[in-house]
């Protein structure tokens, strides 16, 4: 199967799933061995419309937590920029595309984001601490400490939301199995 296909795949499947339709009876559908751990695969990482809708608001202080964390990254370039390279303006657009994505994933409700943030949080929060090693501005010190909170705030609620959305997959996206094997799935 292609990216197109895996791509189209998901989107089917995540649209049985919002409709209602029940994760296992989707699974059941699929009796192809490789299609199907395909299927389960895809199934782990696309929460339940009830799941959405109680974790809505914890998603949207991650999506907030992220986008503070954009803005800071945007400033922090643009005035880099603005003193030391004056004509790489286009830089300062370069700089929070992956907090963008980051929002968008996670407001489409992505497993894989929330394990993007996860990853991206770990980096971040070594960059910070290395930021406050260097002995800063009080201005300096302020965005790093916003920084770290922001930052240690996304990992721990993106961890929380992969555990609350996605109850039945493990932390690497793939869903848990039962004694005999079989994926088992929310409902």
């Amino acid at each position: 199967m292609d990216k197109d296909e895996r791509k189209q795949l998901y989107k089917a499947i995540e649209t049985r799933v919002l409709s209602g339709e029940c994760k296992s009876e989707i699974y059941a559908g699929y009796p192809d061995e490789q299609d199907a751990r395909l299927v389960a695969r895809v199934l782990a990482q696309i929460p339940t419309p009830a799941r959405r809708k109680q974790f809505r608001l914890l998603n949207w202080v991650l999506i907030v937590s992220i986008g503070v964390l954009a803005a800071i990254k945007l400033l922090i370039v643009t005035l880099l920029v603005l003193t030391e390279i004056p004509k790489g303006a286009a830089l300062i657009l370069l700089a929070p595309v992956i907090n963008i994505f980051l929002i968008w994933v996670v407001a489409k409700f992505r497993g894989f984001g929330y394990l993007l943030v996860v990853a991206f949080g770990l980096t971040g929060v070594s960059n910070v601490i290395e930021s406050f090693e260097k002995g800063l501005h009080p201005i300096d010190f302020a965005i790093n400490a916003v920084s770290l909170i922001c930052v240690v705030a996304s990992i721990i609620i993106a961890v929380v939301l992969m555990k609350k959305l996605l109850p039945q997959t493990s932390f690497l996206l793939t869903p848990k199995r039962d004694e005999t094997g079989n994926p088992l799935f929310e409902e």
